[in-house]
């Protein structure tokens, strides 16, 4: 069975804290669909063996390909120079997590 590929909108994109959570939950939501959820959720490292390594490799350029593809254009930056999946998830979360959980009414 080829693995579902889906993606978003571009009105669904993230552009910024505005609409940082439901982007996340978005995003996070392509990339469980299409099994790629464990390489932005955590740090995986890298694999020794040949055929392990290019598995790894596949798979975690789909989940860096999902993930810039959720944003938009002027998000690209941030992300551009990670070079893992997890890299690149950590990114925008710093850039917008914590201001994000702030703004949250307690």
């Amino acid at each position: 069975m080829s693995k579902l590929q889906v993606g978003l909108q571009y009105e669904d994109r993230l552009e910024g804290l505005s609409n940082y959570s439901p982007s996340k939950d978005k995003i996070k939501l392509v990339l469980q669909v299409n099994g790629l959820w464990e390489f932005p959720e955590k740090e995986i490292k890298k694999p020794t063996d040949p055929k392990e390594l290019e598995i790894y490799e596949d798979l975690d350029a789909r989940a860096r390909l999902i993930i810039p593809d959720g944003v938009k254009d002027a998000l690209i930056p941030h992300l551009s120079k990670k070079n893992n999946a997890h890299k690149m998830w950590m990114a925008l979360q710093n850039l917008f997590q914590n201001k994000h959980e702030n703004q949250v009414p307690k």
